[in-house]
C-alpha cells in the first residue's frame, strides 16, 4: 500500500466531495496529500476561487487531525476495500458511465470484465409468476457463469440473486448504504451468503456505517446499471423505481430486457409499457440465454480486448496531473493521427479522434468508446450529434459510422 491512498481516501471520504471537484481540484495541480497539507487560510482561498464550497473547506479543516492510518486500517479490518476511478482495479464498465462513483467501497470480488454480467430488477411485492421467471433466469445465468447483479432488494433482486448464488454463481450485491450494513434485514441470509462466498462481491458507494435511506437508493441504481451489459425487469409497476435503473441504462447505452405480462396486471405495466417503447422481450431464460451470447458477448470480448491493450486510466493511485488527463481519457491523438486519413480541418481533438475510429461500416458505440478510449457517454454522444449535423456522421440508434 502507498501513503497515497490514505490521503486519497481521507479526501474522498470527506462529505460533500464528489468526482468533479476532485477532478476541478487536479485540474488546478493539487493531489490529495497537498490539500491535506494546506492551511486552514489555504482552504479558504480555494473556496474563495469557487473550488471548494464553503462547507467542504471547512469539513476538511476538521479533519486534519484525524490519524489517516488508524481510519484506513478501519476498512481493512471490516475486510472492505476502497477503490477510486484512477486505480486499475476500479471496474472500466462503471469508467464508461456519465457520472461513476469516486469511491467503491467492496467486500469480496468484482464483476469479470471479459464475461457477461446482467442486472435482474423488479417488484419488491412480485407475484408468484415473477418470482418463478426470476429463479429461473437467476439459475440460468449463474450456470453459464454469467454474473448476476442488483441491489439485494425484497422480491425479485433477492430472490434472483439467492437463485444465482445456490447454483454456484457470480453475484454481486450493490447496496444503498455502508457495505457493512445489512438492508433489507429480511435478506440477512443472501447478504451472509454473498459476505462469505469467493466469487461474489457487495459494494457500495456510501461509507462504511452509512443506514439505509430513500434519497440514496436512486444513485446507487445506476452503479447496478452500470457493472451491467444487460438490465432485466420483471414485473414492474407504471411508478415503479425499477424505472430509474432502466432509465440509467438507457443513458449510459445498454440493452433493456423487459417481461411481458397480462394487460390487467398491474405488477406488468412498466414492463409492457417498456416493451411498447423498444425494449427487448424476454421470453424465455433459455432464449435470452442466446441473444446474449449472439449479440452481446462479442462485444463485451472486444471491449476487455481493447482496454486490456489501452487501459484508459492510470493504475496509480494518485490523481491524474492537468498534464496527463487528457492523455489518460482520449489516449494519444498522434498515433491515431497517423493510421488514418487526413480528417476536417474543422474538427477538434476530441472530434478527429472519434472520426479516425469511425468507418464507413456501422460500429457499436461500445465498439466506438473501446476504440476512441472516450468512455463518458455525454461527451461521445454530444460530439457525435455535432458531427452528423455537420455531415460526416450517421446514427441509427446504437449504431454509428462515416458518412465520407
Amino acid at each position: 500500500m502507498t501513503e497515497t491512498i490514505l490521503y486519497d481516501y481521507w479526501l474522498a471520504s470527506t462529505e460533500g466531495i464528489g468526482l468533479k471537484t476532485v477532478m476541478s481540484l487536479s485540474q488546478a495541480g493539487y493531489t490529495s496529500k497537498s490539500i491535506y497539507e494546506l492551511s486552514d487560510l489555504q482552504l479558504d482561498k480555494l473556496a474563495s476561487e469557487k473550488l471548494l464550497t464553503a462547507q467542504i473547506a471547512h469539513t476538511l479543516k476538521e479533519r486534519h487531525t484525524l490519524d489517516l492510518q488508524k481510519e484506513y486500517d478501519k476498512l481493512l479490518q471490516k475486510e472492505i476495500n476502497v477503490l477510486f476511478p484512477w486505480d486499475c482495479a476500479y471496474p472500466s464498465r462503471l469508467k464508461r458511465i456519465p457520472d461513476p462513483p469516486l469511491t467503491l467501497y467492496v467486500h469480496g470480488t468484482l464483476p469479470p470484465q471479459d464475461t457477461l454480467s446482467v442486472a435482474i430488477v423488479g417488484a419488491r411485492c412480485c407475484s408468484s409468476y415473477g418470482s418463478y421467471v426470476a429463479k429461473e433466469l437467476g439459475s440460468t445465468l449463474a450456470a453459464e457463469g454469467i454474473s448476476v447483479v442488483s441491489g439485494m432488494a425484497s422480491g425479485i433482486d433477492g430472490i434472483s440473486q439467492q437463485s444465482a448464488h445456490d447454483a454456484g454463481g457470480n453475484v454481486f450485491a450493490v447496496l444503498g448504504c455502508g457495505v457493512d450494513v445489512c438492508y433489507p434485514p429480511r435478506n440477512r441470509p443472501l447478504y451472509d451468503a454473498l459476505w462469505d462466498a469467493q466469487n461474489c462481491g457487495i459494494m457500495s458507494e456510501y461509507l462504511p456505517g452509512t443506514k439505509s435511506k430513500a434519497s440514496l437508493f436512486p444513485p446507487r441504481n445506476r452503479i447496478i446499471s452500470g457493472l451491467s451489459d444487460v438490465v432485466v425487469v420483471i414485473e414492474a409497476k407504471l411508478k415503479s423505481g425499477t424505472l430509474i435503473t432502466v432509465d440509467m441504462a438507457l443513458e449510459q447505452g445498454k440493452e433493456v430486457y423487459a417481461l411481458p405480462g397480462r394487460i390487467t396486471d398491474r405488477l406488468s405495466d412498466g414492463c409492457n409499457r417498456l416493451l411498447r417503447d423498444g425494449a427487448r422481450p424476454l421470453l424465455s431464460p433459455k432464449l435470452f440465454l442466446s441473444e446474449l451470447k449472439e449479440d452481446i458477448l462479442p462485444l463485451v470480448k472486444q471491449r476487455a480486448n481493447a482496454e486490456t491493450a489501452s487501459p484508459d486510466m492510470r493504475s496509480a493511485s494518485v490523481f491524474p496531473p492537468p498534464h496527463m488527463s487528457k492523455r489518460s481519457v482520449y489516449h494519444d491523438y498522434n498515433e491515431l493521427a497517423q493510421k488514418q486519413s487526413v480528417i476536417p480541418a474543422s474538427f477538434s481533438e476530441t472530434q478527429s479522434i472519434i472520426y479516425q475510429s469511425l468507418e464507413q461500416t456501422p460500429i457499436t458505440m461500445e465498439a466506438l468508446c473501446a476504440r476512441t478510449g472516450i468512455f463518458d457517454l455525454s461527451v461521445l454522444l454530444f460530439e457525435l450529434t455535432t458531427m452528423q449535423l455537420q455531415g460526416y456522421v450517421s446514427q441509427s440508434g446504437n449504431l454509428v459510422c462515416r458518412t465520407q
